[in-house]
């Protein structure tokens, strides 16, 4: 195994880890002076809207061409080593939509009782441990 720096693997969470901070920073605001249903169904409305503009304007060609007909579901084989395949990506689309759906639905939780300094260090801890189990545990490298 080659040399890994550290310092060139954290380098290019700098700039989402700081973005990501300062919008924690401005929802635990919204948390603050708002109800919780209202702030985390702004959340939900504005991501939607956010999202399906990024999807019509970077996917448009696929959107046009894709057939929605309701026969999607000829597509999937039917051949059974196949299929465990699918179902395993399936389960993992699922747990990281459920994981997604925890997080931020109790994000404002978090805002109230602590604070956006506290979820910050929390999230910053999780990627500092991540990143030393996957270099040192995964025997993982940058390149």
């Amino acid at each position: 195994m080659g040399s890994v720096s550290v310092v060139s693997l954290v380098r290019p969470r700098i700039h989402p880890l700081t973005s990501g901070s300062s919008a924690n920073a401005a929802e635990e605001s919204f948390v603050r002076k708002s109800p919780l249903y209202e702030v985390v169904g702004q959340l939900g409305m504005w991501g939607t809207l956010i999202n399906g503009v990024q999807a019509a304007s970077l996917e448009h060609k696929g959107l046009r061409n894709a057939k929605w007909d309701g026969q999607i579901g000829e597509l999937v084989p039917l051949r059974r080593d196949l299929w465990t395949e699918y179902v395993f990506e399936a389960g993992l689309l699922l747990a990281y939509t459920a994981a997604m759906f925890i997080m931020y639905t109790t994000a404002p939780i978090v805002y109230r009782l602590a604070s956006s300094v506290f979820y910050n260090l929390n999230l910053l801890s999780a990627n500092f441990f991540g990143l030393l189990f996957g270099v040192y545990i995964l025997l993982l490298s940058r390149y």
